[in-house]
């Protein structure tokens, strides 16, 4: 029961903010991002390794803010924000991530690079894909600057993969997908969650025009594999470090990262292929 009442607030809050603004949408996905990013860094910290927890939280604020404020402003050099804004800001966020080898310099602790190492992996390894599923939803060829339909079909396919994968794997999984790594994950739950995945594109399309049908199956086919491979890298983070959960922000379900793993890798290759292939 808990852990239902907990997905229902989750999912609710996800998509309440996505429908209600541009604005809205920033501002918890800016959240989210952050409260990632210290997980990540309480996650990896112990007694001898410690990242520069709060410096990498303003990077990543700032490198999430200016990636929103770009990404609303121009789209495939069509400016209409400040130029010296623009292209000054990124030096500076540049210039901080020097700064992480400086700042570590004075910290006198016994393993600095493997502290600067962490501090920055953690904006990357985060920051970076939430900035990704950002552009999704600001990208545009066609006058449109704000994509809500294509922000929650992503969404719902990456949430029917999961889905599907646990109904399916813990009904009839067998036969393990990556023991080493996951020994609850099966290749029945993943072909179950693929079969989710694709059924939920299909209704999608049927409701939403952004894309047309075929393009809802290639990104619902990106975050089927992209979305699991995002799960099975979290999952070798928390093996590494010994732990079941990346936190406990939410009763039943863990931390930020254990829900929103999959988005991790799935943003950055739903956005290449949108992009590049100019289907938005």
């Amino acid at each position: 029961m808990q852990r239902t009442i907990t997905g229902v607030i989750f999912v609710s809050v996800i998509i309440g903010s996505i429908l209600l603004s541009p604005l809205a949408f920033c501002i918890l996905f800016c959240l989210v991002a952050l409260l990632s990013v210290f997980e990540f860094y309480k996650m990896v910290s112990d007694h001898e390794i410690k990242p520069q927890l709060i410096f990498g939280i303003i990077i990543s604020f700032l490198l999430f803010g200016y990636v929103t404020y770009i990404s609303q402003s121009f789209y495939r050099f069509n400016f209409s924000a400040d130029i010296n804004f623009v292209f000054k800001v990124p030096f500076v966020i540049l210039l901080l991530f020097f700064m992480v080898f400086v700042f570590e310099l004075f910290r006198k602790l016994n393993k600095p690079f493997i502290n600067i190492s962490l501090t920055l992996a953690g904006i990357f390894y985060i920051v970076l894909p939430f900035s990704f599923f950002v552009c999704i939803g600001f990208a545009s060829n066609t006058g449109v600057k704000y994509h809500p339909h294509l922000l929650l079909g992503f969404l719902y396919i990456l949430w029917a993969n999961d889905t599907g994968a646990y109904v399916f794997g813990s009904r009839f999984g067998k036969h393990r997908l990556f023991e080493r790594i996951s020994p609850k994950k099966s290749w029945e739950g993943s072909i179950g969650g693929a079969l989710s995945a694709f059924l939920a594109a299909y209704i999608i399309s049927l409701f939403f025009s952004d894309l047309v049908l075929i393009d809802w199956f290639i990104m619902a086919s990106i975050i089927i594999v992209a979305g699991t491979i995002g799960d099975l890298i979290e999952s070798m983070l928390k093996r590494s470090q010994d732990k079941k959960d990346s936190g406990s922000i939410f009763p039943g379900h863990g931390g930020m990262l254990d829900r929103f793993d999959g988005l991790l890798l799935a943003a950055p290759f739903v956005f290449f292929y949108l992009f590049f292939f100019e289907k938005i």
